[in-house]
């Protein structure tokens, strides 16, 4: 039995995959003047960091931009993102995710969450999700400018609960994300969203929403 579950937050436990991409091609078309070729960057858009994205996006249109202002873009971007998941009231968990965190608390498993958000994003989840009721906020790994590697961050994340990281199952959405993880150490249930996942070493199990998670492979 794993002693420990780690999600990660962004197409994981919130299907916010089609909100990024609209702030992205929102923001791409400006930048571009509406002549830029938005599918070709859209490619392997998601998992990806904010400043890694936006460096390319400027390359793709043949502009350039510093590190302020690539902050501030950044900045600019997330909070288009949280306006745009209140306006329209999309702040709910994914189908069957508190019921199986709820499982997993009662077992006396560990639990933390490793996001590549920034910390104004982190508190938003708490804010809205409320997912206090699992995690401890002050424990959570996210983008604090230091890390940007996802295999360090899930490693981070099994340190700050006290977990071996060989001990954890990780929750996972994206190729990028789920390779880290096991790279880190874990294994991973995969949440597909898309249905256009394949197995691959590592993952346990590939899922649309928490209710098909086999609790067997979790608990047993």
């Amino acid at each position: 039995m794993y002693k420990a579950a780690i999600f990660d937050f962004n197409g994981t436990l919130f299907d916010d995959s089609t909100i990024h991409i609209k702030i992205w091609e929102k923001l791409y078309d400006e930048i571009s003047d509406h002549k830029g070729d938005y599918k070709t960057f859209s490619k392997n858009l998601l998992g990806a960091h904010n400043k890694t994205l936006i460096d390319k996006m400027y390359q793709s249109v043949n502009k350039k931009i510093g590190p302020e202002e690539n902050d501030r873009l950044s900045e600019r971007k997330e909070a288009m993102y949280r306006e745009y998941a209140i306006k329209n009231d999309l702040c709910h968990l994914i189908k069957g995710a508190d019921k199986l965190m709820d499982e997993i608390k009662d077992h006396d498993m560990k639990m933390n969450l490793c996001s590549a958000s920034i910390k104004a994003n982190i508190d938003f989840f708490f804010a809205e999700f409320h997912v206090d009721r699992w995690f401890d906020p002050k424990l959570v790994v996210y983008d604090d400018g230091t890390m940007h590697d996802k295999v360090l961050m899930y490693q981070k994340a099994a340190a700050m609960i006290g977990a071996d990281i060989k001990d954890c199952l990780i929750f996972e959405d994206s190729d990028y994300g789920a390779e880290c993880a096991v790279k880190a150490g874990a294994d991973v249930i995969l949440i597909d969203r898309f249905h256009n996942k394949s197995p691959k070493e590592g993952i346990i199990q590939i899922v649309y929403d928490f209710d098909e998670v086999d609790r067997e492979l979790i608990f047993a």
